[in-house]
């Protein structure tokens, strides 16, 4: 298990404000709750750790606000997108991407 210090949740904190405020306004194609957007920056920074407990040295586009259209982490040229589902959602949602979002992601991958 990757634990997350104090510092790291306050940042993870600060960030998610930062992004809900962003994108209150916008609808997505999750729920845009701000406990959505701190679960998600709480994940991000778990993932970041792991890697970097694993030797490896990913470049973490999440905690730069300028970034927020890259990847939440790149490593080695490659791009990682952090998804986080609570267990009780997992019947619902407990899917990599919405419905919404498959025709993009499919023609973004047919042109490599």
């Amino acid at each position: 298990m990757t634990e997350l210090t104090a510092s790291e949740v306050s940042d993870a904190k600060q960030l998610a404000e930062e992004t809900y405020g962003r994108y209150k306004a916008h609808q997505g194609h999750y729920r845009n709750l701000p406990r959505n957007h701190l679960l998600g920056k709480l994940s991000e920074f778990a993932v970041e750790k792991w890697l970097r407990s694993e030797g490896l040295d990913p470049d973490p586009a999440y905690r730069d606000p300028a970034r927020d259209r890259e990847s939440d982490l790149q490593l080695t040229g490659e791009g990682i997108e952090v998804k986080t589902w609570r267990p009780d959602t997992w019947d619902d949602m407990g899917r990599c991407v919405t419905p919404g979002q498959a025709p993009g992601i499919a023609s973004a991958v047919s042109g490599f």
